[in-house]
């Protein structure tokens, strides 16, 4: 389950239940409306706190945000590469710290999968498609096989 070291510690078994209902409803789509009443049922029949669920929602929107902006970019042939970034805080992982500022070529498939924020639960982190000219000035594919190497060695967070 992608939420097993969370609920292992914070949550019941029926919290689980719900937060992978919930779940399941958003991956078949945010703009379905039977996606809002399943998980507003699931709601109503579960005991949790609000923060808990608002938390959810938080990473699964960020999962289905990064997942359009690779779907709906990536197909242009004007974007070369996409820029990792990540929120330089207190709060950053060292997932997320690992591969801050790393380019991933827009047809590195593997690493698009492996490398998609969001890393771990409640991940601020996203990519940002570059332009030729951008990719270009962080250094382009030179920069970029460098990178690739980085982010294959990076720690994966284990859902």
């Amino acid at each position: 389950n992608i939420y097993s070291v969370f609920f292992f510690f914070f949550f019941s078994k029926d919290d689980e239940r719900f937060f992978t209902s919930l779940r399941d409803s958003l991956e078949r789509g945010l703009s379905e409306k039977e996606a809002t009443k399943r998980a507003m049922e699931a709601i109503k029949e579960t005991p949790t706190t609000f923060e808990a669920i608002r938390n959810v929602v938080r990473t699964e929107t960020q999962r289905a945000m990064q997942a359009g902006i690779v779907d709906s970019t990536k197909t242009t042939g004007l974007i070369p590469a996409y820029l990792f970034d990540s929120v330089n805080d207190d709060r950053e992982t060292p997932f997320c710290r690992s591969r801050h500022g790393l380019l991933i070529l827009s047809d590195d498939n593997e690493l698009l999968q492996q490398c998609t924020p969001p890393l771990h639960y409640q991940c601020r982190s996203s990519l940002i498609p570059l332009t030729r000219r951008a990719f270009e000035s962080r250094g382009g594919l030179k920069q970029a096989q460098k990178d690739r190497i980085k982010l294959l060695n990076a720690p994966i967070f284990k859902w």
